[in-house]
């Protein structure tokens, strides 16, 4: 991933996997301890909001407050999210032994660039949506009954995985190169 050129072995991609997981590990536990504090801030929160939302005069006024509550807390752990896909990048391309810093950095990168990152992210969001979508059409559209049917099921099944590992790939590729040409000097 440092490399210019996409070339690996599998040599290097174990020596990678072994080298890199203590510092993704560490940034795992960072990334939890955040969690964390989003669920002990969502608490009061969530009484305060239902308390708005019980002395809401309309109907609409209180699931607004009741359904904004959900979709902040929504939007914190996709940032989290995203925060936490971008120390990965940053601690392998900048060779961050510090997983604290490593997401502090992503922080303020997410923070300096945040309709790239989260466009980005919500585009690949919307493509794995697309996916689903097409695989709930197929397979609401085939029946599965017997052994042929069950083979072109399983290359369905399959074809979704493909297209999951593909996304998820995709995703972090597209977040390694976007790193590379904002933080340029």
């Amino acid at each position: 991933l440092r490399g210019t050129q996409g070339a690996w072995t599998t040599r290097g991609l174990l020596h990678g996997a072994g080298f890199y997981f203590g510092r993704f590990f560490r940034i795992a536990l960072v990334v939890l301890v955040l969690v964390g504090v989003i669920f002990a801030v969502n608490a009061p929160l969530t009484q305060w909001v239902e308390h708005r939302g019980r002395e809401a005069v309309s109907e609409r006024t209180a699931m607004a407050w009741l359904l904004g509550r959900h979709a902040v807390l929504l939007a914190a752990l996709l940032f989290v999210n995203l925060v936490s896909s971008y120390a990965r990048v940053i601690t392998v391309l900048e060779e961050r032994s510090s997983a604290v810093l490593s997401v502090f950095s992503a922080f303020a990168f997410c923070l300096r660039h945040l309709l790239r990152t989260a466009g980005q992210y919500a585009l690949v969001a919307l493509a794995g949506m697309l996916l689903f979508a097409l695989w709930h059409s197929l397979d609401s559209a085939w029946t599965t009954t017997g052994y042929k049917t069950q083979l072109v099921t399983l290359f369905l099944a399959e074809g979704l995985l493909l297209g999951r590992i593909a996304l998820r790939l995709g995703l972090q590729a597209s977040q390694i190169a976007l790193y590379r040409r904002l933080s340029a000097p």
